[in-house]
């Protein structure tokens, strides 16, 4: 096992800074965490100038005929600050009540998410990396005393001594808060079918883009139009919303004024039930159009500026033809 890698060293600030605050009284952590994130976001730019250049290049690739040098300046500033916001929110959780956490984090669109679960049957929630995205908006779900399964990766411990030793423990915190399906273990299809046969809310990000994307082809992904470009999308979330035929309503974690946010849940999707990749096509093109206009408004907020691979999977549109759009290649 490696005992240091470079990409510890933000994780160790992070780790840090959170021990370091849970000294204060909650009262003074809730009312200094969104100023103190935006100074920390800040020097975590200037100190770590190989993700803060990552960002800028994928960003300028992809937005450089929308956004001018100062926005992408703007966008990266919020991109960092609302990493670290998130960060400092996880370890604060599980001390937060229903109204102290809606200081950061409030639910817009209950009329939409009340008259699926009226439909007296599971209900699936679509998110996306973006925003105040994660262990938050999860815990506001569960302190509404809204029943709920989430589906996400485990947080598992890396190939690095330090992380393990000092980081993991800080990230891992709220884990066992949660009813998590972890995707690594066991059978998490059937844990899905289970929640929603038994009239749950199940909680989804399908916008998931690692390195096990490269070793799947179509119909598990399909191209997508994005920002100009095309990117491979997960279908996995879709063909069950096809199988059960449950409400699916995608929600996104938007900026207030006040520097909270907003959990905003939207209308439903229409789901096809044409069961062929035309099919199955439109119904990922609804989510997608709809990730893609609060890209567009609030382009910092995307998670995704930081992934190394982004300019490799995600391509310059050409004229559509949904029949050849397998895999990633």
């Amino acid at each position: 096992m490696t005992w240091i890698t470079k990409g510890d060293l933000p994780f160790l600030a992070y780790s840090a800074a959170t021990v370091a605050t849970r000294a204060v009284p909650l009262s003074y952590r809730r009312r200094w965490t969104i100023p103190v994130a935006d100074r920390l976001g800040g020097l975590w730019r200037l100190a770590d100038r190989s993700a803060a250049a990552l960002g800028r290049r994928n960003m300028q690739a992809i937005m450089g005929d929308r956004l001018n040098s100062a926005e992408i300046d703007t966008a990266l500033r919020e991109h960092f600050n609302v990493i670290v916001l998130g960060k400092l929110l996880n370890d604060m959780l599980p001390d937060l009540t229903l109204e102290q956490l809606e200081q950061f984090l409030r639910l817009e669109g209950r009329e939409h998410l009340d008259a699926a679960l009226a439909k007296d049957q599971g209900v699936l929630l679509l998110g996306a990396h973006y925003g105040l995205h994660g262990y938050v908006p999860l815990t506001l779900y569960q302190r509404l005393g809204l029943p709920f399964n989430t589906v996400v990766g485990a947080e598992f411990p890396i190939d690095s001594w330090v992380y393990n030793r000092f980081v993991h423990p800080v990230r891992s915190r709220n884990w066992h808060e949660l009813p998590v399906i972890d995707n690594t273990h066991g059978n998490p299809q059937r844990a899905m079918l289970r929640c929603l046969q038994a009239k749950k809310s199940l909680l989804i990000w399908p916008d998931l883009f690692n390195d096990d994307l490269f070793e799947l082809s179509s119909p598990q992904v399909l191209r997508m139009p994005l920002l100009g470009h095309t990117l491979p999308f997960r279908t996995g979330t879709f063909q069950l919303a096809q199988w059960t035929q449950v409400p699916t309503l995608p929600f996104f974690i938007l900026p207030r004024a006040d520097g909270g946010f907003v959990m905003r849940v939207e209308p439903p999707l229409t789901i096809v039930q044409e069961k062929s990749i035309d099919g199955l096509y439109t119904n990922v093109l609804g989510y997608v159009q709809r990730l893609e206009r609060h890209i567009a408004a609030h382009p910092g907020l995307w998670w995704q500026w930081r992934q190394p691979r982004l300019l490799e999977i995600m391509h310059p549109a050409k004229p559509l033809n949904v029949a050849s759009e397998t895999g990633i290649s």
